[in-house]
């Protein structure tokens, strides 16, 4: 008997991982109270996450996996496409059922803990059709993409200040010239001024993945662009985080409120350590993080990290 599985286009949300029950600065969630999470669609970064566990579903436990194929961010995302190899069927309506529904918990435990376990090879691989791409015609592989980061307003630590952003791009500009290109959006498409840089802005995600999955190197925060990166397999990806991360390594024993969620925790999760930063093969992929504080990186760093890139 075949296991058959539906994952439903929206996910519980309202964690506040950096603050215990009762404190925080999210007025909408207040350090993880139950009562107050919520359900929304996936967004792009939990998207690339989760289809890390649905793989893990179909090549570990051979389930048959339908997914709610309903969301405008999904469908401009076209993970009709992208996931054709890990979703056997997209289903065009959310039913409410709930008795075949799988959710695979914590995403930033249950990812990270099937690429250590199972090795990169659980990470899927995107599937791509140049025909449904609408973008500008760019060389494979020539070109460097930078994707800052200034609206996540549920981590501001995440967020990335105007005078980095453009001091990066000046610095990127002088060594890659015309083979450099930012993605901005209609929020932030007013954050540099610097003239002449290839500036890529667009409401089609597909066409914005396109473009990421064929660059040399992708620079980006800690957002779904750079998770997207991270299953594309580039030559090279570098990661601007969130420190907090990366300098206390949240784990259950020292941070139980980091972990609260409506589902059970499953035992094999319980001394993982919680990582929100893409997932990368790095058997091809040449990956490197630099920590932001205060929403920049000093001199010093920024030379370092334009070094690195080939």
């Amino acid at each position: 008997m075949r296991e058959e599985i539906r994952i439903r286009h929206k996910q519980f949300m309202g964690i506040d991982p950096t603050h215990p029950p009762g404190q925080g600065n999210n007025k909408d969630t207040m350090g993880n109270d139950p009562r107050k999470i919520f359900q929304a669609p996936w967004r792009i970064g939990d998207i690339i996450s989760l289809m890390i566990a649905a793989n893990f579903k179909k090549i570990v436990n051979g389930s048959y996996i339908k997914f709610e194929y309903v969301d405008q961010l999904h469908k401009s995302m076209r993970l009709d496409i992208l996931y054709k190899n890990v979703i056997n069927e997209f289903l065009d309506e959310s039913l409410n059922n709930f008795d075949d529904v799988y959710d695979p918990g914590l995403l930033w435990l249950a990812s990270p803990y099937y690429v250590k376990k199972y090795g990169y090879d659980i990470i899927p691989k995107l599937h791509w059709d140049d025909d449904v791409y609408e973008g500008p015609d760019l060389e494979r592989r020539k070109y460097v993409v930078f994707a800052p980061l200034t609206n996540a307003s549920y981590n501001l630590e995440r967020n990335m200040s105007n005078q980095f952003i453009n001091s990066m791009c000046l610095k990127l500009k002088e060594k890659f010239k015309d083979n450099f290109y930012v993605i901005l959006n209609q929020e932030n498409e007013n954050c540099i001024n610097i003239k002449n840089i290839n500036i890529i802005i667009s409401d089609r995600i597909y066409d914005l993945a396109y473009i990421i999955s064929n660059s040399k190197c992708f620079i980006g925060g800690d957002t779904g662009f750079s998770h997207l990166a991270g299953s594309s397999r580039l030559p090279q990806q570098i990661c601007l985080g969130w420190s907090d991360q990366r300098t206390y390594n949240f784990n259950y024993t020292q941070w139980p409120w980091f972990f609260i969620n409506p589902f059970s925790l499953q035992g094999q999760f319980m001394n993982q350590t919680w990582d929100m930063y893409p997932q990368v093969d790095k058997r091809v992929t040449d990956y490197h993080e630099f920590l932001l504080e205060n929403n920049s990186m000093n001199e010093e760093q920024i030379n370092k990290l334009i070094t690195l890139i080939k």
